[in-house]
């Protein structure tokens, strides 16, 4: 289903949002948007909207949906908080750039779905996540997945501030660095640096997203509730990649992306939950 317009979207198509969790994949420039969609549609998301002010031809499937909308000036969340507002409350919703995907604890045997569920269960209604940034060996045009690399190394968390009263420590949550961000900062705004984000979270009247991807609502920017660790998820994004590669500032100074501490992703859960990028908590 196409609509065209966000306006026509929220006024038609909201009966899209009534049975969660849904997808929506804001579509950059193109780059893996098939290989996104699909790998949202194996994990379980029982709806997947792309947001995209190009005219991509998707997959023909009943439950992915095309919303013809220009975001890169004003910003995703703008769009995105639209679709919470129209959301109903506790809908989980889902939101990533095309060439990003979600991974999770057990992921091959167990659905976004049952993943949501379970969270829902200890009483969250957020995902902390960590970007992981991919890439391949030379220019990408498209995500081979025998040619996916990421830094196995170099990652660090830091206590996260209150912007308002900056010797305020905020509870439970952390500003994460690491990766192609961190290895390349000189060629990095700082304000691109973090690693973490909440993606995958419960629609709520008054919830929105802020341009650092992180919510207005406090609990729901924590790693983990007071009493035990929680589940955490990662994006693997080819995302800084294709920025670094593709920029004419940056891409005549990076040259291969692999290093020393690089390693071949090896496309399973185990390998992040090894390398403690993403945390069962209690899952079992």
């Amino acid at each position: 289903m196409q609509f065209e317009g966000l306006n026509v979207f929220l006024r038609d198509g909201r009966t899209l949002l009534a049975r969660g969790p849904v997808a929506i994949v804001y579509d950059e420039d193109g780059f893996a948007l098939d290989q996104t969609i699909a790998h949202a549609i194996e994990i379980g998301f029982r709806q997947v909207i792309v947001v995209s002010p190009f005219a991509p031809v998707l997959a023909d499937e009943p439950n992915v949906h095309l919303i013809a909308h220009e975001f890169r000036v004003e910003g995703f969340q703008i769009s995105l908080n639209a679709v919470i507002a129209a959301a109903p409350p506790k809908t989980w919703l889902f939101s990533c750039f095309n060439g990003e995907f979600l991974w999770y604890p057990f992921l091959e045997s167990r659905s976004v779905g049952e993943l949501c569920a379970f969270h829902g269960e200890e009483r969250r209604a957020a995902f902390f996540a960590m970007v992981v940034d991919a890439y391949g060996g030379g220019r990408p045009a498209e995500v081979d997945r025998d040619d996916t690399w990421f830094d196995g190394a170099g990652y660090y968390a830091l206590a996260r501030h209150d912007p308002v009263h900056p010797l305020t420590m905020l509870d439970r949550q952390i500003d994460l660095y690491g990766g192609l961000r961190w290895r390349l900062e000189e060629l990095v705004p700082w304000t691109r640096r973090r690693i973490d984000r909440i993606p995958l979270f419960q629609a709520q009247p008054g919830l929105e997203m802020q341009v650092d991807h992180t919510l207005n609502d406090a609990e729901m920017n924590t790693v983990s509730c007071p009493w035990h660790h929680n589940l955490t998820v990662a994006l693997v994004s080819f995302r800084a990649a294709k920025a670094l590669k593709s920029n004419a500032t940056t891409r005549d100074r990076v040259g291969d992306l692999r290093c020393d501490s690089s390693v071949r992703f090896e496309w399973t859960s185990e390998q992040l939950l090894r390398l403690g990028m993403i945390d069962p908590g209690q899952w079992f």
